[in-house]
């Protein structure tokens, strides 16, 4: 090798070092002085969507102070408070007790009448911001708006009431958005998250759906980087999920109206299901135009003699009929939210 391809050789060499040398110090920079990890301790709150709450609470206090948020939500067993002193976790949000914290626990940073945070130990600076910020916050009446929009409420009932409102959920820009690549109107979307999860970021079902939109974390993961119990994330993937499901309909059944409660439907029960059903109509000579006309051959399905001998079902008997309440459930949600939303 000669003398200048050596020499280039080893600058090349250095560089890739430094480069790499580089990173390792802005990572550790990053987790030193430009991140926080914090961990939500849900409760029970009657009226108030804690978990979001104080979700969006934390990113906003990050965003401000101009640093990254790793934010978990605690599940069963979780023993984030233990994590604090060692500066493992650096906040746990957690409902608002009465009782005194032992100083090495950490510094407890009072956000309102709802909702208490711990900082580690580790983090004094930090919990001097956030005693400064939340201060801000208050007196802003930014707070106060905050807890105006993370209210929890039943739609129908506000609607028999003749409740009007400028806002649905916590959640409504991030809805319009997807609502808006799925081609609906986003109060329809607004309808099935509130039927699947009552704007609780927290939700989870015993066959392990989770978020706002209850999607299988797998899901989630397969779709977007990050959090799966992130608001945007969850909506994110559901929208596409739905999306999905809507192609299967296009030539169904001619009106979109109806093809929005197939999707709806398979979104419940899944597509091979629904397939079935559609398949086992026209069978019947039962027209596929309309959901209600499809949904009609439901109860024969639950018979295994009325079903055998024909190849159009391919999953065998199906109940369906919490799938025809869910579709119900979400269409009069849906009528109810129009009826209450009061903005443009």
């Amino acid at each position: 090798m000669r003398k200048y391809e050596t020499i280039a050789a080893l600058t090349a060499v250095f560089l890739v070092a430094a480069s790499f040398a580089g990173g390792l110090i802005s990572g550790f920079r990053s987790r030193d002085g430009l991140s926080l990890r914090a961990a939500i301790i849900p409760g029970p709150s009657r009226d108030l969507l804690l978990t979001g709450y104080n979700y969006f609470l934390l990113e906003e206090f990050a965003a401000d102070s101009k640093c990254r948020c790793e934010i978990v939500i605690s599940g069963k067993g979780d023993s984030y408070l233990d994590s604090l002193p060692g500066g493992t976790v650096d906040i746990v949000a957690l409902p608002y007790v009465t009782r005194t914290f032992p100083d090495s626990l950490g510094t407890p940073v009072v956000i309102d009448s709802c909702s208490i945070w711990l900082v580690s130990p580790e983090r004094k600076r930090t919990a001097g911001k956030a005693k400064e910020w939340i201060k801000i916050c208050s007196e802003s009446g930014r707070l106060d708006t905050l807890l105006t929009r993370f209210r929890t409420y039943d739609p129908r009932f506000k609607a028999r009431k003749g409740g009007r409102s400028a806002f649905l959920s916590p959640y409504d820009d991030i809805i319009r958005q997807y609502a808006d690549s799925l081609g609906w109107d986003w109060k329809l979307l607004a309808a099935v998250i509130y039927q699947e999860s009552q704007f609780k970021i927290e939700a989870r079902s015993h066959r392990g759906a989770i978020g706002l939109m209850q999607i299988m974390p797998a899901t989630v993961r397969a779709q977007c980087d990050g959090d799966p119990l992130n608001p945007e994330n969850n909506i994110r993937s559901g929208t596409r999920h739905l999306e999905e499901l809507s192609r299967l309909y296009r030539r169904v059944s001619p009106y979109e109206a109806e093809r929005r409660k197939f999707t709806l439907a398979a979104y419940n029960a899944g597509a091979g299901r629904i397939r079935d059903v559609i398949n086992y109509s026209r069978l019947r000579g039962v027209g596929t135009a309309s959901w209600d006309s499809v949904s009609t051959v439901i109860p024969e399905m639950r018979d295994s003699l009325k079903i055998s001998g024909t190849d159009m079902v391919k999953l065998g008997t199906f109940n369906g009929s919490e799938t025809i309440s869910y579709v119900n459930s979400v269409m009069s949600l849906y009528d109810a939210m129009n009826a209450i939303y009061s903005g443009q």
